[in-house]
């Protein structure tokens, strides 16, 4: 009977060679990637047998069969998407084929800026409830509840704002990384 048993793997490396790294690393430990959680924010990882596997993110705006099929030629097979990023595994040492590096490394900057406008909403609402907090506080008759539900209200927003930030970054530079591993492979092509 095969364990059903889920971990959480937070995908907030700064490269994507770390997260593919630390996920093949997991499956010799029998976790293996099922799906993204919480979008942005962690791998989804289900107990199954141990292999030596390897793992591959790639960059398409549509996914069909077609382009399904041209990684499954390859011995790739899809795991799961977020947005136009796919997901696909193989034993250990396969090739890696990618269809548009540079689409994938604006793909993540496209999920970054969206992840800054969530940071700075988180901000914003930080420093809502923080006035609040500090309004309700020096009142003449404090309300002591909502005062305690204010200053909670202001710790949370503000560690949320705090995780949106490293989203944020740690998203950005792996498109930057990306970039350039592109035009280092382009320099190294013309010489």
């Amino acid at each position: 009977m095969k364990q059903k048993k889920i971990l959480n793997l937070t995908c907030l490396a700064t490269t994507e060679q770390k997260d593919l790294s630390r996920m093949a690393m997991y499956s010799v430990k029998g976790y293996h990637l099922k799906g993204i959680t919480v979008p942005y924010l962690s791998y989804k990882l289900v107990l199954d047998k141990p292999s030596m596997s390897t793992y591959l993110i790639d960059h398409n705006d549509q996914i069909d069969q077609t382009y399904l099929d041209n990684y499954k030629r390859k011995n790739w097979t899809y795991v799961c998407s977020m947005g136009s990023l796919h997901y696909f595994t193989a034993p250990v040492n396969t090739p890696r084929f990618y269809t548009d590096v540079m689409a994938k490394a604006n793909a993540y900057h496209g999920i970054a800026k969206k992840l800054l406008l969530l940071f700075l909403g988180f901000v914003l609402l930080t420093a809502f409830s923080g006035y609040g907090f500090s309004l309700f506080r020096v009142a003449e008759e404090p309300n002591m509840p909502v005062v305690s539900a204010l200053f909670a209200a202001t710790l949370l927003m503000g560690m949320g704002a705090l995780i949106m930030m490293y989203a944020t970054i740690t998203t950005w530079l792996k498109g930057s990384h990306l970039r350039k591993e592109l035009h280092g492979t382009k320099d190294s092509k013309n010489q």
